[in-house]
């Protein structure tokens, strides 16, 4: 996955998927972006790669996606 160099944009109002997004952003090369309303949001800005590695394991094993 590190190889996808493209900016791809998510249009999502949902938390949960504002989450994820961020762990995935932080294996990209490329750009993963959040719309908001009439901007863009970097997902990697969004949650370091430190707070994702400690929030995804608690909502898998707790399947709290909702």
């Amino acid at each position: 996955m590190r190889s996808y160099q493209k900016v791809v944009v998510l249009d999502s109002d949902d938390t949960d998927v504002h989450v994820q997004a961020a762990d995935v952003s932080h294996q990209l090369e490329g750009n993963l972006l959040i719309k908001s309303k009439n901007e863009f949001i970097s997902c990697s800005a969004v949650l370091s790669g430190d707070v994702v590695n400690m929030i995804m394991p608690v909502r898998v094993i707790t399947n709290h996606w909702q």
